[in-house]
C-alpha cells in the first residue's frame, strides 16, 4: 500500500481510491442491471405459476430458466470484463495474506467438485500435494486465485466436460495443470506472454487473459510445456517467509465447504457449465 507520510504518498491513495471506486462503480451498474433482470424473470415465474394453465407453464417456464442462464454468463461476462479493466491499477491495493497452499488448494478442488456434480458436469478435479508433506506457506490473495482458477476449471470443462482435471504440487513451489488435452498454441501464447491472437479476440476469449492478469498481480509466474499426450501448464509460486495469522489460516485446519471459494467457483460454473434441460 502507499506511504501515507509524504505528499506523493496521499496522492498515491487518492488515486488508488479513485480505482476501487471505478471498479466498483463498473460492477455496481453491472449488478443493478442484472439484479433487475432476474427480478423480472422471476416475477414473470410466479405469475406462470398463479395464473396460467399447466400448458402455457409447460412452455415458457423452461423459456424463463434458459434466459435466467444466459443472464448468468453475461453477469460473468461483465465481472470478468471490469475486473480485467481495471487489474492493472489495482495491482497493488489488495491485502496479501499467508496461505497454506496444500490446504487451499483441496478446499478449492473439493469444492470445485461439488459445484461440477450440480452443473451435472461428469469430469473431476484432483490435488495431489507433494508427498514431502512440508507446509507450503504462500503470500497470495485467495480472491484472486480462486478467479484464476475458476476461469481454468471452466475453460477445461467446456472444452470437455467429462476432462480429469489434475493439480500437481512439484518441489521449488511449482504447480502443475493438466486437464488431458493438447492446447492450441494460441491459448499457450496468451497465457505465457499475455498476448491474445486475432482468433482468440474475436472469441472475445476475456478469461485467458483474465488467468493471466490474476497471475501478474500474484506474482506468480505461468509456463506451458508439451508432454507426449498433453498440455502442462506450470505455475511458480513465490513463497512466502513467517507464519499463516487468523483463525481461519492457521496450519491444517479446515475451512468450512461453504467457505472463501464457493461464490466465485458456482458464480464462474453456473455461467458456463450449467446447461438447463427442457423440463426445467
Amino acid at each position: 500500500m502507499p506511504d501515507k507520510s509524504s505528499a506523493a504518498g496521499w496522492e498515491a491513495c487518492e488515486e488508488t481510491t479513485d480505482d476501487l471506486l471505478l471498479r466498483g462503480g463498473l460492477k455496481g451498474r453491472f449488478a443493478s442491471d442484472f439484479c433487475l433482470l432476474q427480478c423480472t424473470v422471476d416475477a414473470l415465474e410466479r405469475y406462470l405459476d398463479s395464473s396460467c394453465t399447466a400448458a402455457v407453464r409447460e412452455t415458457a417456464i423452461p423459456m424463463l430458466h434458459r434466459m435466467t442462464n444466459r443472464i448468468h454468463r453475461l453477469e460473468r461476462l461483465a465481472d470478468n470484463a471490469s475486473d480485467l479493466a481495471m487489474g492493472t491499477a489495482l495491482g497493488g491495493a489488495r491485502p496479501f495474506s499467508v496461505q497454506e497452499m496444500n490446504q487451499c488448494l483441496e478446499e478449492l478442488a473439493d469444492c470445485a467438485n461439488e459445484e461440477l456434480v450440480l452443473c451435472k458436469v461428469p469430469g473431476k478435479i484432483q490435488f495431489e500435494p507433494d508427498p514431502a508433506g512440508e507446509p507450503w506457506l504462500v503470500n497470495t490473495d485467495v480472491g484472486l486465485m480462486d478467479t484464476l482458477f475458476a476461469n481454468l476449471f471452466s475453460n477445461s470443462f467446456c472444452t470437455d466436460r467429462t476432462a480429469d482435471v489434475r493439480l500437481t504440487a512439484k518441489p521449488g513451489g511449482c504447480l502443475e495443470y493438466r486437464d488431458g488435452r493438447i492446447w492450441p498454441p494460441e491459448v499457450c501464447e496468451t497465457l505465457n506472454a499475455g498476448t491474445l491472437s486475432p482468433v482468440l479476440a474475436g472469441q472475445g476469449s476475456i478469461g485467458l487473459l483474465l488467468i493471466r492478469s490474476c497471475a501478474e498481480r500474484l506474482g506468480w509466474r505461468l509456463e506451458t510445456a508439451q508432454e507426449e499426450t498433453a498440455t502442462v501448464l506450470r505455475l511458480f509460486l513465490p513463497e512466502a517467509s513467517g507464519q499463516p495469522f487468523g483463525s481461519q489460516n492457521t496450519l491444517r485446519t479446515p475451512r468450512a465447504a461453504t467457505g472463501v471459494h464457493r461464490n466465485r467457483l458456482r458464480e464462474e460454473f453456473r455461467a458456463v457449465l450449467y446447461e438447463p434441460t427442457q423440463t426445467e
